[in-house]
């Protein structure tokens, strides 16, 4: 702890010593920058009341389009220390800190399961001359409990000034509601999916102050209405109805992000501030357009010989463009490294615990978590506890 204190008082004293180098002038603007944005917050947040109920927004708002599964479940602040491929999504600036040239060659999966389609998935192998199929499980469990389902892929390659990617991102929440005078049940379905592909650059600016830059484009597809529980159990009815609610759009998504850092031997300290779906990112008149958001994030990274540990914060759409209250746009966490082999993590996401662990083997990386998600007006309302299973593969 006292070796912890020293560093932190030499990162200071650095900032002071080196303070009329353009590169820490930089980052000088760039703190400046994020502690304006949040200075907005009280703001955006008295106004969220009021917009939200005046303005339709997509289904995916502030979130990232995808986003490590360790990140995820430690706590979901990965602004300014993102997990190999969540860089490329999170931070493109990120890349550009380190030595060497080559960063990853990845390939990675995820499922995302909600409580009822794991208990649906655990029965079926558990008793797997069971009679009734998954599906229908499933269908019969959405009547008592919501189902949520995820899945998520992404290979590319990443290196110190370019990156390239192709992803997707599917999500589906089923819940039965009841409507009218009369009460009468249906299942509310929301879900969507955006794929695509994309490039990215990055630079440094001496060694405190990194750039980036990352243009995607979009495939995206989204359903939200309610359907009546005679169409759910009747699978070509369902089939029916989510084609009939199905929207569709594309556009090109533009990110651009800048990143601070102060380094000593033992630690890190990094302030970061990114721009998503800059000048907004339409995806057709049948979509409502991805807004333009900004975000900041801080963090702290502690070296040790064999370990390192990881603490941030971050607040995503600081401005409120998607009209959400800020304890949903809130995450933090730690996530803590063993010797390049074993990691676990935990924080605080949208209010909620998270928890993951990662087994880093050659060539592959296995990949457990546990986070949720709310799907209410408010947090406490409708959240929705997932499990993540994930593996992958890198050099």
């Amino acid at each position: 702890m006292a070796m912890h204190k020293v560093d932190l008082l030499q990162l200071k004293k650095l900032c002071f010593i080196r303070a009329a180098q353009p590169a820490c002038i930089a980052g000088a603007i760039v703190l400046f920058s994020w502690v304006s944005l949040a200075a907005h917050i009280a703001k955006a947040a008295s106004t969220s009341s009021t917009t939200s109920g005046t303005q339709t927004f997509p289904l995916r708002t502030h979130q990232p389009i995808y986003q490590n599964p360790f990140d995820l479940a430690s706590g979901g602040a990965s602004l300014t220390r993102a997990t190999q491929e969540g860089s490329f999504f999170v931070n493109p600036s990120l890349p550009a800190f380190g030595h060497g040239l080559h960063r990853w060659v990845f390939a990675r999966t995820q499922l995302h399961m909600g409580d009822a389609p794991a208990r649906a998935a655990y029965d079926a192998y558990a008793k797997q001359g069971a009679s009734k199929p998954v599906t229908e499980d499933l269908v019969q469990r959405a009547l008592s409990s919501p189902v949520h389902l995820g899945h998520d892929t992404a290979f590319g390659y990443i290196n110190r000034y370019i990156s390239t990617a192709a992803f997707s991102n599917v999500r589906a929440d089923l819940a039965v509601r009841k409507f009218g005078d009369a009460g009468i049940p249906q299942v509310r379905v929301r879900a969507y999916g955006v794929g695509g592909g994309g490039l990215g650059a990055s630079f440094a600016l001496g060694q405190f102050v990194a750039i980036g830059a990352s243009s995607k484009y979009l495939e995206v597809a989204q359903a939200a209405d309610n359907i009546s529980i005679a169409d759910v159990q009747d699978s070509k009815a369902l089939a029916s109805s989510l084609s009939g609610i199905l929207k569709r759009g594309s556009g090109i998504s533009n990110d651009g992000s800048v990143t601070f850092q102060l380094r000593s031997r033992r630690v890190d300290l990094r302030i970061a501030a990114t721009v998503t779906d800059i000048g907004n990112t339409q995806l057709g008149s049948k979509l409502e357009p991805y807004r333009q958001a900004y975000n900041g994030g801080i963090g702290l990274t502690f070296h040790g010989r064999d370990h390192a540990a990881h603490c941030g914060a971050d607040l995503r759409d600081v401005l409120a463009a998607y009209g959400e209250h800020w304890t949903f746009r809130s995450y933090a966490g730690c996530k803590v490294l063993f010797y390049e082999i074993v990691g676990i993590g935990g924080g605080l996401s949208q209010g909620y615990p998270t928890a993951g662990l990662i087994l880093d083997l050659p060539m592959s990386r296995l990949e457990v978590g546990y986070y949720t998600r709310e799907v209410g007006s408010q947090i406490g309302i409708e959240g929705r506890s997932i499990y993540i299973f994930a593996l992958g593969f890198e050099l």
